[in-house]
């Protein structure tokens, strides 16, 4: 599992657009609010759900609310496992994209 700061993940989203984001905190919060192109997977239901279509060198970053929150780091790590080559944490979050003046996508 790889670290990556809000700017690179700017520059990441803007340059490869083959990135998976994936939200990994809850349903509600989801909806509410996220980073725009993201998906949606529970944390823990990655190990049981996650398409096994999905390219082993895809780029793929996880976030959650901010760097308190460990889901992302619990996603990563079971991407890792699974054989992922390419799995990123988005260590700042939400709260982080928020800061830089991002928007977001939501109700």
């Amino acid at each position: 599992m790889k670290f990556i700061n809000r700017l690179k993940l700017r520059e990441m989203l803007k340059e490869a657009g083959e990135v998976l984001l994936l939200d990994v905190r809850s349903r509600e919060k989801f909806r509410e609010e996220h980073i725009p192109g993201a998906r949606f997977m529970a944390a823990d239901n990655i190990g049981n759900a996650f398409p096994s279509c999905i390219q082993r060198d895809k780029p793929i970053v996880t976030y959650c609310d901010d760097s308190n929150c460990m889901e992302s780091f619990e996603a990563a790590g079971t991407l890792d496992t699974m054989g992922y080559k390419n799995v990123y944490r988005f260590v700042s979050g939400l709260r982080g994209w928020k800061e830089l003046g991002l928007g977001t996508s939501g109700r």
